[in-house]
């Protein structure tokens, strides 16, 4: 886990923050005033996405799906290593609402260019990480939705990982993963 953290930390360090922010896209959610929208925005006063409270991330939930483009790849970053430091231990939806911003739909067209909008902004290296991630939390299916970190990868994201990675994500399982015969 740590090493995925540290990936998400490399690939996405200086990223600038965009438009709206979480608190913001918060009030968007529950369709507040431009008022509203204005005084959650002063809240948001971090100037890199690693000094994100936690209590934010919490308090945000829906968040990730109200943000601009430029907001989400911002914010993703803090999310995703949330996610993997409280997935077990948090009664929270952060972790699955963090995997849910990466599935890719297919019944919506307009919904899904916008999806393809959003990813298309990460780099290569950003998109790696996802991927890891997505695949970490398949690997613990049952304290995160796993089944949907799966489709996010058969749909998309599988394509950014490395071979390598899909055992550097995880504990092995095998003699022959562990380097011994099988």
């Amino acid at each position: 886990m740590e090493s995925i953290i540290e990936a998400i930390r490399s690939a996405f360090a200086g990223t600038p923050r965009g438009a709206i922010t979480i608190h913001e896209a918060e009030v968007i959610d529950e369709y507040g005033s431009a008022e509203e929208r204005r005084e959650a925005r002063m809240r948001d006063t971090e100037e890199d996405w690693g000094e994100v409270p936690d209590d934010d991330i919490e308090e945000c939930t829906a968040a990730l799906c109200h943000l601009d483009r430029e907001g989400w790849r911002y914010y993703i970053p803090a999310y995703m290593i949330w996610s993997l430091r409280n997935f077990r231990t948090s009664d929270s939806v952060v972790s699955d609402f963090t995997i849910y911003t990466f599935d890719l739909t297919h019944e919506n067209r307009l919904l899904r260019n916008y999806q393809l909008e959003r990813f298309s902004l990460l780099s290569q290296e950003q998109a790696r990480a996802v991927c890891r991630f997505l695949r970490f939390m398949v690997s613990h299916d049952g304290d995160a939705d796993g089944e949907v970190a799966q489709l996010a990868l058969d749909k998309y994201w599988g394509r950014f990982c490395n071979s390598s990675d899909e055992f550097a994500d995880r504990p092995p399982s095998s003699p022959t993963e562990l380097g011994g015969s099988s």
